[in-house]
């Protein structure tokens, strides 16, 4: 039997949420330091079974419904194979080749069992009912529903008071839990389904175990006599065959049988975070002893015990028997904390009371409570200053140790607060009596809000600047002195323009400035410094000249110039890093040049740009005709952009100044044409087109492929004519012979390396003209002799 005292401490956790296994624990020590709750004894522990199959599990934030306990498997707890999620297999386990249980044999008709997992052992129990809590989850959901071979399990009792042995693996309406009887459709209310082993969210996320099914948290409970031997056994197996696993799922404490009384107390307050730890001189403790069956008188003895004295700590008013009559639910009673004489640590109450159980024995029940010493309160106020009188203000905040809360705060200057906030024109004192609630004991402290006398703001001198060159960079770091404090608000101009608050200021002006600092120290004290900077040299002014309007590829002379500045120009230009004056640049487009001067200062460097315009016309034309045959005429239509004049070389010996010419040419063939294109400033632009007029297609009829010198292959000779696909069918329509994209195909008389018969043999083409999109189809004969 266990009787557990739980202290409860709440920090800060991650919560994580996963199922996880161990098994460093024995099956004896699962039963004792898992599985076991109050009022039971348990003796006689053993388990039959694989190892690797029974451990302690915790699973936190996870769909299981439990927190911890034991798992028991038909394969393993441990690695992939286990219950752990997510639920990414569709058929986890493993055969862990343990025998099966007969136990179990029976209860799925005459099939089989294979790696069955047993735990049993003998308990006694101090009330008239025990119970347990479990889940029972399996892979082998929802595929093998009502298949005749599920993986089996039971919780079997036995004793006194009990027919034979018990299965109370039972639904509140008493049927078997078993996969058949429990899932998507049969008591659906007490199923969880889990995804199939692919199916999202399941497979993505450890919140979920590995089993594709499994059932709520169930109870399992059965009468008992109190004090009678009795002997539980738990045991699962795979059926059918060995792979798919199932498990058992026992919540941890939850084998409990419990006596029907409670007892109860309450302190009048809980100062220190706990409510046993009780202020002496301040607190009272008050129990209750209450019971569900009142049908006889009861005498409840009373053990003190532990470092505190009764009389000299607490109050004499506990009983050493508490009665209760018969038809008498409750009893309560009452005692005080002491305030004693002595500096002690802290002291202990034990209050034991010995509890009858059914069984005619006696359960302990032990409350321990702590007695701690309040120590005097006390209170420390520190001195604190303020810089600007009236102008700031400062909070005084007591330092208190010892007494209780509440506390009641009362200071020198009316207010009530823990705390206050002053803003003095002088330096004033301040005091604080505290009063605490337990002991009803003061303390008084007091503290000086100082105002220390002003200073005005003082800035140091800063000397004028002169420089024979714009851009020389220069720190200026003041010295300041006086005022309130340290904390100085700084604001700089510069030709009267803002220029930032910092503390310092770099500059590096391009001509002579003014600069000015204003300093205050937050208490209106102000100081104002001014120092000039003087650039003796102005910054050159850069010059360059401007390109008129050129052709592509034609020679142009860029110049660059500057005036002030200081002695010689040094120049770089970025498209060529040349450092002369004048550069000659090719531009085949309209592109802009960029040239960097700097003087004999080298202090900065001044970037001017030009650009280059080039002009170009484009010569283009199109020809119209819908067939561009031999003796009809041609249309050329210019498309030429910025052209103002033409000249066409129209490829039949004929040359034109027209705009759109129109000719014709005698013969078949491909003529090239030429249009060059001249703009106002000049520049030409040339393109050249070729252009194919008429067109010739001849296919023989005949051919003999003999072997001699003459007329052995097939073939079409054609010009201006691009032969899409040509194909040959002998006469029973089979194709002999194909050519595709080839106005230069040879058939040879064969298929498939065999010569074919003499005969007559259908041909089809498709074909394109040069000057023509349209396709066009042709079919004929030829015949073949040898």
């Amino acid at each position: 039997m266990k009787l557990i005292a739980y202290i409860i401490f709440f920090v800060p956790t991650v919560i994580f949420s996963q199922l996880l296994t161990n098994t460093s624990m024995s099956p004896p020590q699962l039963v004792q330091n898992v599985l076991l709750g109050n009022g039971v004894n348990v003796s006689n522990i053993n388990y039959t079974g694989s190892l690797q199959a029974i451990g302690s599990f915790t699973a936190n934030n996870t769909n299981l419904g439990l927190g911890s306990g034991i798992v028991i498997t038909t394969g393993t707890v441990l690695g992939n194979s286990g219950p752990q999620g997510p639920n990414n297999d569709g058929g986890s386990g493993i055969d862990n080749n343990a025998p099966g249980a007969p136990i179990l044999n029976g209860i799925l008709g005459d099939n089989n069992t294979f790696n069955a997992s047993v735990l049993e052992f003998d308990f006694q129990a101090v009330g008239d009912v025990v119970s347990f809590n479990y889940v029972f989850g399996s892979e082998e959901y929802l595929e093998y529903v009502s298949a005749g071979f599920n993986d089996v399990f039971g919780l079997f009792i036995s004793g006194p008071g009990i027919v034979g042995t018990q299965n109370i693996a039972k639904l509140p309406n008493q049927t078997i839990v078993s996969i058949d009887n429990v899932n998507n459709v049969s008591n659906s209310g007490f199923y969880v389904d889990n995804g199939d082993g692919g199916e999202a969210p399941f497979n993505g996320s450890n919140l979920f175990l590995q089993y594709d099914g499994f059932t709520r948290v169930l109870t399992a409970s059965s009468p008992v006599q109190c004090g009678g031997t009795y002997h539980l056994t738990i045991a699962i197996a795979d059926v059918g065959d060995g792979i798919l696993d199932s498990g058992i799922f026992l919540e941890a404490e939850s084998l409990t049988s419990e006596a029907p009384t409670e007892i109860s107390f309450t302190t009048s307050g809980n100062y220190f975070g706990d409510p046993t730890i009780i202020a002496e001189g301040c607190t009272s403790a008050d129990f209750t002893f209450s019971r569900t069956n009142t049908a006889a008188a009861l005498s409840i003895p009373i053990q003190l015990t532990g470092t505190a004295q009764s009389g000299l700590d607490y109050t004499n008013t506990i009983p050493a028997i508490l009665n209760l009559n018969a038809g008498q639910a409750s009893a309560t009673f009452t005692f005080d904390a002491l305030v004693d004489a002595v500096v002690d640590d802290l002291e202990t109450i034990i209050i034991t009371f010995l509890v009858p159980d059914l069984c005619n024995g006696v359960i302990p029940q032990e409350f321990t409570i702590t007695l701690k010493e309040v120590e005097a309160i006390s209170v420390t106020l520190e001195n604190d200053t303020i810089f600007c009188d009236g102008a700031q203000t400062v909070t005084l905040n007591p330092v208190i140790t010892g007494g209780l809360e509440p506390i009641t705060y009362a200071w020198s200057s009316g207010e009530t607060t823990p705390s206050i906030t002053v803003s003095p024109q002088v330096t004033t004192n301040y005091s604080i009596t505290v009063t605490d609630f337990c002991l009803n004991s003061t303390a008084t402290d007091d503290a000086d809000v100082y105002i220390p006398p002003l200073i005005p703001v003082v800035i140091e001198p800063i000397l004028d600047i002169n420089e024979l060159c714009p851009f020389v960079l220069r720190q200026i770091v003041p010295v300041v002195s006086g005022g309130a404090g340290s904390q100085y608000n700084f604001s700089w101009t510069i030709n009267g323009q803002n220029a930032g608050t910092a503390a310092s200021i770099t500059i590096e002006p391009e001509f002579s400035v003014n600069v000015t600092l204003s300093v205050n120290d937050g208490c209106g004290s102000v100081a104002n410094e001014s120092f000039i900077y003087t650039v003796q040299t102005p910054v050159l002014i850069p010059e360059i000249n401007q390109p008129t309007i050129v052709c592509p590829g034609d020679s142009v002379l860029l110049s660059a110039n500057a005036t002030l500045g200081l002695g010689q120009y040094s120049y770089i230009w970025s498209h060529s890093l040349e450092t002369t004056q004048d550069v000659w640049v090719n531009p085949l487009i309209t592109s802009t040049y960029t040239v960097n001067i700097s003087d004999e200062c080298q202090t900065y460097s001044i970037p001017i740009s030009t650009s280059a315009p080039v002009h170009q016309p484009y010569a283009d034309f199109s020809v119209t005709a819908a067939e561009l045959n031999m003796g009809e005429p041609i249309k050329f239509n210019n498309q030429s952009l910025n052209g103002v004049s033409f000249v066409w070389n129209l490829g039949n010996g004929l040359f034109t100044t027209e705009e759109n010419p129109t000719t014709s040419y005698p013969d078949i063939g491909t003529y090239l044409v030429t249009l060059i294109s001249t703009d106002e400033f000049g520049c030409i632009d040339t393109i050249s087109r070729e252009i194919n007029i008429g067109y010739v297609l001849y296919i023989p009829n005949s051919f003999t492929p003999d072997g001699n010198r003459f007329n052995n292959t097939f073939f079409a000779k054609s010009i201006n004519i691009d032969i899409l696909k040509f194909e040959i069918y002998n006469r029973w329509g089979e194709l002999v012979f194909e050519a595709t994209n080839d106005s230069d195909f040879h058939w040879d008389g064969t298929y498939k390396g065999n010569e074919c018969p003499d005969g007559v043999y259908t041909y089809s083409i498709r074909y394109k003209t040069k000057s023509s999109r349209d396709e066009t189809k042709q079919s004929g004969h030829v015949t073949l002799l040898r």
